[in-house]
């Protein structure tokens, strides 16, 4: 478990240690800082997103998948990974992070239970000088 202020360093240690490893990264999160962020529609709202799983995925050419959980039944969870790109780095501008927050949109939907509504997701507000994506 490495913090988001050592990740990139702590990964580029495991790339030189061994080749074969597997990255889990929480991304649902509203980002602290204008640094490392981009607008996308997320729920029907300007949503500002981080950049940081995508711009590390195409670093290091990772395999990027999603990991949906679903509860079929009480005590009961499933989670399933979805493939995503194989090689990070054919990857267009954004797509990883659309491609996330389309499939993330979708699971809420099925399940809206599931997510986590006590966070403040849309505390902030897009500036006329940022884009969406």
């Amino acid at each position: 478990l490495y913090p988001m202020e050592t990740a990139l360093r702590s990964l580029m240690g495991l790339q030189k240690k061994s080749g074969d490893y597997i990255v889990g990264m929480i991304a649902d999160q509203t980002p602290h800082s204008a640094y490392n962020r981009v607008w996308l529609k997320f729920l029907n709202q300007e949503t500002y997103v981080y950049m940081g799983p995508e711009k590390i995925a195409t670093k290091f050419n990772h395999a990027v998948a999603y990991m949906k959980m679903t509860k079929p039944r009480r005590g009961q969870y499933v989670l399933e990974v979805v493939p995503g790109l194989e090689n990070a780095k054919e990857s267009a501008p954004y797509e990883i992070v659309k491609t996330y927050y389309q499939l993330l949109e979708a699971q809420i939907n099925e399940q809206p239970e599931l997510w986590l509504w006590t966070h403040r997701r849309w505390k902030h507000s897009r500036k006329e000088d940022e884009i969406l994506v």
